[in-house]
């Protein structure tokens, strides 16, 4: 873990194990480095950055996961892992996918975020969101 002011960078091994871990580490950086973040700020920072480690742990094949958050005006959420990028709904989808118990975090996502980006190729998927913090 690299526990900078404005910068918290996590590397684990793909598992939903590892992701409750790199919730709580979330959760604890944003408490200290903003310590007027809400509960419900930090609560929601959690359940973006689960979402996002949950779709690439269970939707691609990858090994491991990176996540970045970073603080300025918003905290931007960053994960990245080893599946193709091609296997992500287009944004303008996850606010209105209703594919039986599948899309919910997507749709999670879509309302917490005010900006969602997607970037990748056929070996690599980085989603980008941004998160307003008052």
């Amino acid at each position: 873990m690299n526990l900078a002011v404005d910068e918290l960078t996590l590397r684990f091994a793909a598992r939903h194990d590892e992701a409750a871990a790199a919730r709580h580490e979330l959760s604890t950086w944003l408490e200290t480095t903003r310590p007027n973040a809400s509960a419900v700020e930090i609560g929601d920072a959690a359940l973006i950055l689960t979402e996002m480690v949950a779709n690439a742990i269970d939707h691609s094949e990858t090994e491991d996961v990176e996540v970045r958050a970073r603080l300025g005006e918003t905290l931007d959420i960053e994960v990245a892992n080893d599946g193709p990028v091609s296997s992500v709904p287009a944004v303008a989808q996850w606010g209105v996918l209703e594919h039986g118990d599948r899309g919910r975090g997507l749709r999670i996502l879509h309302a917490l975020c005010t900006t969602i980006r997607i970037e990748g190729d056929r070996s690599h998927t980085r989603i980008r969101c941004s998160y307003p913090l008052s």
